[in-house]
């Protein structure tokens, strides 16, 4: 069970950060949807570690195992190239979790 829910945890973290980069890279762009998918992100996180709250402390090592996929996925979507975004992961776990950061 604990896999499992590590494995979630990695895959909203990735949706999450590729959001807040697409948010701060293309701010032209920000649009309600992404806000709402961030929210949602955290939403499902914050159940998730209630459910686990064993998985608390690996959240900053499962968002940096994670960061160069959600890189990846932000320079596609974007269309920007990867090395415009940082090549290591910008935001604190404090600001992956924080409902009033957006960049």
């Amino acid at each position: 069970m604990v896999g499992h829910h590590r494995r979630e945890l990695g895959s909203r973290l990735e949706v999450l950060m590729m959001h807040l980069l697409k948010c701060q890279f293309q701010p032209s762009h920000k649009s309600p949807s992404w806000l709402n998918t961030i929210d949602h992100q955290r939403g499902q996180i914050d159940e998730l570690v209630r459910e686990s709250p064993s998985l608390v402390p690996t959240i900053a090592h499962v968002a940096q195992q994670r960061y160069a996929r959600a890189r990846r996925m932000a320079a596609r979507e974007t269309g920007l190239s990867r090395n415009g975004f940082p090549s290591a992961l910008p935001y604190s776990v404090q600001q992956l979790l924080d409902d009033d950061f957006v960049p």
